[in-house]
């Protein structure tokens, strides 16, 4: 009888901590913080240069050949500093630490053709997205998954992108002591009942 509670009791445990675990694609107009509940945002302000690999803050921004400016190059809504790639037909985001969701506005003359979420090197989430230009119009798109380490933009072919106000959520995580006045109650519980058999 002990053993079918104390499995029980995991099984509650897992599943309550597997519930924590969300995914979904983002996409909208607006705020790209708003649209993730908060977290950190990169807008760009006082980078400038080319780059084919960029770290800010948390996030490491890959692609083929990309600048940070507030060359408009055309009708692209956006403000100020933002990322300008002109020829990419894919763009990496690397997270230093576990993220729950990223967001960005993207303006491009072309099409973003699908959204991926890595953990290491596992494929966790991936949507095809199809004609979304997402011009002039301030859209933003992103990702929500408890356990993302990198994620993977696509585009049809090679030509200009924009991406500007970059938003993402870390995962929060509980202080050690926490954890271990969790841990001994969950040992003591566990014991109790082995006592009393």
């Amino acid at each position: 009888m002990n053993k079918k509670m104390l499995k029980a009791a995991l099984a509650g445990l897992v599943l309550s901590v597997s519930g924590f675990a969300n995914a979904g694609l983002i996409t909208g107009v607006g705020s790209t913080l708003d649209s993730i509940g908060g977290g950190s945002l990169i807008d760009f302000t006082g980078i400038s240069g080319s780059y084919t690999s960029l770290t800010i803050d948390n996030v490491t921004f890959i692609s083929n050949g990309f600048s940070i400016d507030d060359n408009f190059n055309g009708n692209y809504n956006m403000v100020d500093r933002h990322f300008t790639d002109t020829n990419a037909t894919e763009i990496t985001f690397q997270f230093d630490s576990i993220i729950t969701a990223f967001s960005f506005i993207h303006g491009a003359s072309d099409n973003i053709t699908s959204l991926s979420a890595y953990n290491g090197v596992n494929l966790i989430e991936s949507f095809a997205i199809g004609n979304s230009k997402g011009s002039n119009d301030f859209k933003y798109w992103g990702l929500s998954n408890s356990g993302m380490t990198s994620a993977v933009i696509s585009f049809s072919s090679a030509d200009y992108i924009f991406i500007d106000n970059f938003a993402y959520k870390s995962v929060d995580v509980p202080e050690p002591s926490t954890l271990a006045i969790l841990a001994l109650g969950i040992m003591g519980l566990a014991s109790r009942r082995f006592k009393k058999q």
